[in-house]
């Protein structure tokens, strides 16, 4: 992750992804997929729930309040996976991260949107089937899974030895008090998606 954040994106990689970064990411975020989840329940033929509608409206509010909290300086945005999640990684055999899959929801928008879902997991229970599966309740130790705080410190660790990683590192460390609205956004993001995959398997 800190691979990906720690360089500023190249011209045509910023014209492929629509132009200079933006203020406002979180937000946007939830506008996009509030459409998504609405565009859904446009396909099932039924109006999105009240609660789905204000739940929203509300994310959508926070983030707008805390723009300037969790926006930070726009032209150390970098390239924001969307869905940077461990089943998304291919590992080398020394453990390493070899390539990131599944580009679709690329944009460019703030660091801390990808380690916040990355870490979701942390808060999920461990269902035994499924796609949302986390380690909510586990023995974290007996899994190999490192607590959240020392995955946190070592994405920070890394990002401070990359070229502009200070400053990157600042940017984080800036929005960290907010990263329950990172997270929000993207327990958000999740269930527009299930709510996409549900429409178009009924239909």
């Amino acid at each position: 992750a800190e691979t990906l954040h720690e360089a500023g994106p190249p011209p045509k990689l910023v014209e492929a992804l629509g132009g200079p970064p933006k203020a406002g990411y979180l937000a946007r975020q939830v506008k996009t997929w509030t459409r998504q989840y609405q565009g859904a329940d446009e396909k099932l033929g039924v109006t999105t729930d009240a609660r789905v509608a204000d739940h929203a409206d509300r994310l959508r509010s926070a983030c707008e309040d805390h723009a300037t909290d969790v926006g930070g300086d726009v032209d150390l945005l970098s390239v924001a996976h969307g869905d940077f999640r461990c089943d998304n990684l291919i590992y080398d055999e020394d453990g390493s991260v070899r390539a990131i899959l599944d580009w679709e929801l690329a944009t460019l928008g703030h660091p801390l949107a990808d380690v916040a879902y990355l870490c979701m997991p942390y808060e999920i229970p461990p269902f035994v089937a499924g796609p949302l599966s986390g380690f909510r309740g586990l023995n974290l130790d007996k899994h190999g899974v490192p607590p959240l705080e020392d995955l946190v410190g070592a994405y920070a660790d890394a990002l401070r030895s990359k070229e502009r990683g200070a400053d990157v590192a600042a940017l984080c460390k800036a929005g960290l008090p907010h990263f329950d609205l990172f997270s929000s956004v993207g327990y958000f993001r999740i269930a527009s998606i299930c709510r996409g995959v549900y429409s178009r398997a009924k239909t």
